[in-house]
């Protein structure tokens, strides 16, 4: 109900691009509540609202790869990068995820982790 409002409000760009950070927390706090909850505990519908399509396809790319390199890494820190990952976006479904500045942090590291390359001793030396 609250999503049918907010789509035909925007005209269908909020659909694509969002409404900009926390605009879900300021519109149900303005009345558009739904049978006395004024918040929703979900990291994927404030994304949508927020963020839109556009932000829902990037975290969904992310994912992807993490689970790509949990099954496919042979180094530990990329698979734990991998692993903090998906366990922030699936601790989304129960509540707002990357909206805790500690819980984000984690996701960058985990991001930061599932990027790094991993050097062998014969790589270091032919470099140095």
């Amino acid at each position: 109900m609250v999503f049918a409002d907010w789509g035909q409000s925007c005209s269908g760009a909020c659909v694509v691009f969002g409404s900009g950070a926390r605009s879900l927390l300021g519109a149900l706090s303005s009345g558009l509540g739904f049978r006395g909850f004024s918040t929703v505990d979900n990291l994927f519908l404030s994304l949508l609202w927020d963020f839109g399509i556009l932000m829902l396809v990037g975290i969904l790319v992310i994912v992807v790869l993490a689970i790509r390199t949990l099954a496919q890494a042979s180094s530990a820190l990329n698979r734990a990068g991998a692993l903090l990952i998906v366990s922030v976006v699936v601790s989304g479904i129960f509540y707002d995820a990357l909206y805790i500045r500690s819980t984000l942090l984690l996701f960058g590291v985990g991001i930061g982790l599932l990027g790094l390359r991993s050097y062998s001793s014969k790589e270091s030396l032919s470099a140095g």
